[in-house]
C-alpha cells in the first residue's frame, strides 16, 4: 500500500494535483461551499470526498454504520529461501482463509512473511473504539496470532516475527461498502465500509467517485454499493456488548451464520 501511494504522489503532481500532508481536519461544515476546521485554520472546497475510512466516525459520518475494528499483524522477517522454495511460494504469492476469523499473509519481494488475523486475538474493538491497550493485552493478540500461523503453515513455526503493528478497519455490519454522494448541497462524495479490503477497493472508488463528480451516474446505479445505506450498527455501549459476545461465544467472525 505505501509503494503504491508513493508512486502515485509524483504521478498527481506532474498533473498539477497539490497534495498536503499532516494536516488534522477536526470539522466538516456542508453547504454549497464546504468549509474544513484544521487546529490552524479553515478549507474551503466545491466538493470534498471522504476517504477517512474507519475515522469517518470522529467527523459526524457514519456514526450508526461503521465499527472501527482494531487488526493486528505480524512480520516482516527475512525467510530463508529454501523455506520458501520447499513450499513452491513465488514472489507476491498470497493467500486468506475465513475458517475462524479472516486470516491473510503474503510473500514479499524482499522475501518476507506478513501474516494477519485468524482468530478472535487478532481483533479488538474497545469501548468508544479506543486505541489497542498495548502491553500484555496486545502480546497476547500476537502470541496467539504466531500459534494460528504455525497450524496453517508449520514451517514457519520458528522463524521470528519481530514487527508488529495494528491499524484500524472500517467495519460495517455485513462487510459490504458504501459509495455515493451526500450532503445538503451534494457535493460531499465517499466511499466507506471496506471492511478490510479497501486496498482493492479503494482503486475502484476512485474510479467510482470520479464518475460520480463529473456527474455520470448511470454506469453504477445497478451496483449493490451505489448509494447503499449501510445496515445500522448499535450504539455504545450496545455495540461493544454486542461484538464481544458474538466472537467470543461463538469465536467466529460476525459476517458467518
Amino acid at each position: 500500500g505505501l509503494a503504491l501511494l508513493r508512486g502515485l504522489r509524483p504521478a498527481l503532481e506532474e498533473m498539477g494535483v497539490g497534495v498536503f500532508e499532516g494536516t488534522l481536519v477536526l470539522r466538516i461544515r456542508e453547504g454549497t461551499t464546504v468549509d474544513l476546521e484544521t487546529p490552524s485554520g479553515r478549507v474551503k472546497a466545491a466538493a470534498v470526498v471522504l476517504a477517512t475510512n474507519a475515522y469517518a466516525p470522529r467527523l459526524g459520518y457514519f456514526r450508526g454504520g461503521i465499527l472501527p475494528l482494531w487488526s493486528h499483524m505480524r512480520g516482516p522477517d527475512p525467510v530463508p529461501p529454501a523455506v520458501w522454495e520447499e513450499r513452491g511460494w513465488k514472489e507476491g504469492d498470497a493467500f486468506s482463509d475465513d475458517r475462524d476469523r479472516i486470516a491473510f499473509g503474503c510473500r514479499t519481494r524482499a522475501g518476507r512473511l506478513v501474516f494477519g488475523g485468524g482468530s478472535n486475538a487478532a481483533y479488538e474493538y474497545r469501548l468508544g473504539a479506543a486505541p489497542p491497550a498495548g502491553g500484555a493485552r496486545s502480546r497476547g493478540a500476537w502470541t496467539a496470532m504466531h500459534a494460528t500461523l504455525s497450524s496453517y503453515l508449520p514451517g514457519f513455526a520458528g522463524i521470528p516475527l519481530r514487527h508488529r503493528w495494528a491499524g484500524l478497519l472500517d467495519l460495517s455490519f455485513d462487510r459490504a461498502p458504501s459509495i455515493g454522494v451526500r450532503g445538503t448541497a451534494r457535493n460531499v462524495y465517499y466511499a466507506i465500509g471496506y471492511s478490510g479490503h479497501g486496498f482493492t477497493l479503494g482503486i475502484l472508488a476512485g474510479r467510482i467517485l470520479c464518475d460520480l463528480y463529473a456527474g455520470e451516474h448511470e454506469p453504477w446505479r445497478s451496483f449493490p454499493f451505489y448509494q447503499r445505506r449501510l445496515p445500522w450498527i448499535p450504539p455504545e455501549p450496545l455495540r461493544w456488548i454486542g461484538y464481544q459476545a458474538y466472537t467470543r461465544l461463538t469465536g467466529r467472525s460476525p459476517r458467518r451464520p
